[in-house]
């Protein structure tokens, strides 16, 4: 008798052994940000595609079925209080995904421009954005419009009018995905994703007030996490090389900002999903609202003696390029 319970138990088990792996499998699928020319082109009618270049790019040649989602012409960024660039309320944003007409079960490709590292964190704000919305179904095209040109895909002129549906439902947004300043003021070691250029004080964002980083920073820029050619992401083996030698402590709140968090989005999406940190958010103020409370420490790790020789090549015009390179 025990045998055959046994047994029974195990057959009725398998089938749901089996829808477990499917399920497991399929939330690793959505939880995928990245998506390939090659994989675009072989499923294109499977996806919503969101081209976030300006609506000139978009009005000389996209992809088919592509819709024109302009970043800053369609509202995906907010300025309050002087500080550019910040996620629109949630409200505001269930009402932009159903502009565009993204559901639930909607999978969404985000593609981007690809001239510089810059345009793939654009793309990767807008993958962060539907992530915090609550949207599982999200991802990017790995390397930008240039990676579907190199893989053969043709661009068209004709528009793609969106089938706008209800506001996208808030019942699962993410609220921990987005820091502010008071949730920056309680971590010890934010994670800073900006070049040298402005980490040690050199140069500043020009809505920033002073030049610097956040006490305790360490450093994960985003650049590093793309191929220098080609814009597309590393592997996920060496985003975490590139995390452990970071000395980020994985076990800790992650936030990530960098000047007016574009460059700490591609960042963030390296540590969220290809290093499955889930507990990384961002700062989406960055720098710029930083700065503005003068009472808001910054640290500058210049010396005067580095003002100095900075001035003095200045003067004399030297190229610091190469200091920047090496």
């Amino acid at each position: 008798m025990i045998s055959l319970f046994t047994m029974s138990n195990r057959y009725l088990l398998l089938p749901l052994f089996v829808l477990v792996l499917f399920a497991a499998a399929f939330a690793q699928a959505a939880g995928d940000p990245l998506v390939s020319a090659t994989q675009l082109r072989s499923s294109l009618d499977e996806y919503l595609l969101l081209d976030i270049r300006t609506t000139k790019e978009y009005n000389q040649g996209h992809i088919p079925g592509a819709l024109n989602a302009d970043y800053f012409a369609k509202g995906w960024a907010k300025t309050r209080n002087g500080v550019p660039n910040l996620a629109p309320p949630p409200d505001l944003l269930a009402d932009i995904a159903g502009v565009f007409g993204i559901e639930p079960e909607t999978r969404v490709v985000v593609v981007s421009a690809s001239g510089s590292a810059n345009d793939i964190g654009g793309a990767a704000r807008v993958v962060w954005l539907l992530t915090y919305l609550g949207h599982d179904q999200v991802a990017m095209l790995d390397g930008g419009i240039r990676a579907w040109r190199d893989a053969g895909g043709e661009l068209v002129k004709e528009h793609t009018l969106a089938e706008s549906t209800f506001p996208y439902p808030l019942d699962n947004l993410r609220p921990h995905l987005l820091a502010g300043t008071n949730d920056i003021a309680l971590i010890d070691f934010p994670i800073d994703a900006r070049t040298d250029e402005y980490h040690y004080g050199w140069q500043k964002h020009p809505n920033a007030r002073v030049a610097g980083s956040l006490e305790g920073s360490k450093r994960l820029v985003h650049a590093s996490l793309l191929d220098e050619k080609t814009l597309k992401f590393a592997s996920r083996d060496k985003v975490r090389k590139l995390v452990a030698e970071s000395g980020i402590n994985t076990q800790d709140p992650m936030v990530v900002y960098c000047n007016s968090g574009w460059w700490a989005s591609t960042t963030w999406l390296a540590l969220y999903f290809l290093a499955d940190h889930k507990q990384a958010s961002l700062y989406d103020g960055s720098m710029i609202e930083w700065t503005l409370d003068k009472q808001r420490p910054v640290v500058d790790t210049k010396s005067r003696i580095d003002h100095l020789w900075r001035e003095l090549k200045n003067l004399v015009g030297l190229d610091e390029r190469n200091d920047l390179m090496s």
